[in-house]
């Protein structure tokens, strides 16, 4: 029934994971 409400709330979930990710290696590729 409520699998649409699950599946957004995936893909959120997913993209905050990978925009954390992408944060995460931005900051480790500044030269120290």
């Amino acid at each position: 029934k409520n699998a649409s409400i699950f599946l957004l709330l995936g893909i959120i979930a997913y993209s905050n994971l990978t925009d954390l990710s992408m944060e995460a290696s931005n900051y480790h590729q500044v030269p120290v």
